[in-house]
């Protein structure tokens, strides 16, 4: 369960495509520490999902140079992992995450960097 990826940016003239491969570096990752994964992102107009490693996919939406991804709750903490960002350009995103569940509420930054 680690992901991450999306959008376009105000300074992005036109549409942008996100779809690709990704690598994504948090800081810390889920276990406190910096990690660095590869993610592929799927991009429908506003809609994306994200895939990282063996992880489950995440599904979120894109709203202007923002957007918000998520994976479904997990176990019976029904941890969920929360990622939010903005589109720096249509090859680097930036942002955080929170994973949160019954008594957790962890949270970090991340980046990603597109594949060329």
């Amino acid at each position: 369960m680690i992901a991450g990826v999306l959008l376009l940016s105000g300074a992005v003239a036109g549409r942008v495509d996100l779809s690709g491969d990704w690598t994504l570096s948090m800081n810390p990752d889920f276990r406190g520490n910096r990690a660095t994964v590869e993610c592929t992102l799927k991009q429908t107009e506003r809609k994306i999902s994200v895939k990282c490693g063996k992880g489950v996919e995440m599904n979120g939406d894109l709203d202007g140079e923002h957007f918000m991804f998520r994976t479904p709750s997990v176990g019976d903490d029904h941890l969920v992992a929360t990622y939010t960002g903005i589109v720096r350009s249509p090859t680097s995103l930036k942002g955080s995450w929170v994973l949160s569940g019954r008594d957790l509420n962890e949270h970090g930054e991340f980046s990603a960097v597109k594949h060329h």
